[in-house]
């Protein structure tokens, strides 16, 4: 089996697993605060890489470099925690998945990259499907169905914050020379140090009775095992033998898969609006970003056939 193939399959399984984020957020949520929430998560996932991250070269002055860039990463998961505790998954998903929408806007403002008129219109389609269902709760009764205002705004906030996480760190690795490893080590020990702290400093309780408990521990360690660390590594090693077309199946793959685990798991509601502007962001994201997708995957599937045959 090629590396090409390899990546495609990787694809797929962080698609996967990032697919369940919402349903893992949800049930930390239940028993934790946000901040340890997202605490104990990176902290787990600052474990797994930590061997890997005393391994890898560390230019002069990385630190320096990367913790302002690491503290949007930072951020967005506050921002993310911070929302999920009033909104639904389902909401969370579809936002997120207008990441690369946001991101090539932000790409056009800040570093005046170009956007063909056909991924404008797209993205202009997205956040208009990001907006209605961000504003969903005014339309229509507030509660599990939609989520609230207060924690779609917040959802919002997480994704403009990754967004520009991504546009600037793509600005920093074509001055630098900074491998993957070291930018997400630096992502995860930013994340565990500034969560730490805002929960200290708000008194949060860290060691709940109902937190010790065999089943909520193996949750803690899929999310931080799985959810955390498996898919930023896997991603990572996938984009390098893929194009970025084809890495963006991700984008597709991982809103259909969140909504069917949150429908299935937390028995959240798809109401009419919902779908409106699931609808709207999704085929915003096609146009903005699938010009070639499906030629490169059909290519990919029909080699993963022939090899799988010989």
């Amino acid at each position: 089996m090629s590396d090409r193939t390899k990546a495609l399959i990787a694809i797929i399984v962080v698609s996967i697993l990032w697919g369940t984020a919402g349903v893992s957020a949800k049930l930390l949520l239940h028993v934790l605060n946000p901040f340890v929430a997202a605490f104990y998560r990176f902290l787990i996932a600052s474990l797994c890489i930590l061997p890997f991250f005393l391994r890898t070269k560390k230019p002069k002055g990385y630190l320096k470099s990367l913790i302002p860039l690491s503290l949007l990463s930072a951020a967005n998961i506050v921002f993310f925690y911070v929302g999920m505790t009033t909104t639904t998954a389902n909401a969370a998903t579809l936002v997120y998945a207008g990441t690369p929408l946001v991101t090539a806007l932000l790409a056009k403002i800040l570093i005046k990259e170009e956007v063909s008129r056909k991924k404008l219109l797209g993205v202009l389609i997205g956040l208009l499907g990001i907006i209605f269902i961000v504003v969903l709760p005014i339309l229509g009764k507030q509660g599990e169905l939609v989520g609230d205002l207060r924690g779609n705004i917040f959802i919002l906030l997480g994704l403009f914050s990754w967004a520009i996480y991504t546009v600037t760190s793509k600005q920093y690795l074509s001055h630098h020379t900074y491998s993957p490893i070291l930018m997400t080590s630096l992502n995860f020990f930013t994340v565990c140090i500034a969560t730490l702290g805002i929960g200290l400093m708000t008194q949060q309780q860290f060691f709940p009775p109902e937190a010790l408990t065999l089943r909520f521990l193996l949750l803690l360690i899929y999310t931080g095992v799985f959810v955390t660390f498996v898919t930023y590594g896997l991603f990572q090693w996938a984009i390098q033998h893929i194009s970025a077309t084809t890495a963006s199946l991700k984008n597709y793959l991982e809103p259909v898969l969140g909504i069917y685990l949150n429908t299935l798991l937390l028995k959240e509601t798809i109401t009419g609006g919902f779908i409106v502007g699931s609808i709207l962001v999704i085929t915003g994201v096609v146009i903005t970003t699938g010009t070639k997708l499906v030629e490169q995957v059909k290519k990919l599937l029909q080699k993963l056939f022939v090899e799988s045959r010989a």
